[in-house]
C-alpha cells in the first residue's frame, strides 16, 4: 500500500474482510515512491511466506 494513498486505504478493510472470509493470507506492506531500501519489505514478505507453508502442513 502506497503510503498515503487515500484510495488503497479506503479499500483496505474490506479487501481484508473478504479475503479473510475465503480463507486467503493477506499481507499489508506500506511503501512509497521514493523508497530506496527494501529490506524491510523483504524480511516481512519472507516471514508471511513462512507462515503460509507453516498453516499449509
Amino acid at each position: 500500500m502506497m503510503t498515503f494513498n487515500d484510495t488503497e486505504e479506503m479499500e483496505y478493510p474490506s479487501l481484508k474482510q473478504a479475503y479473510e472470509k475465503a480463507g486467503i493470507p493477506l499481507i499489508k506492506l506500506g511503501y512509497d515512491q521514493q523508497m530506496t531500501d527494501f529490506g524491510q519489505a523483504k524480511t516481512q514478505l519472507e516471514t508471511f511466506n513462512e507462515m503460509v507453508q507453516l498453516n499449509r502442513m
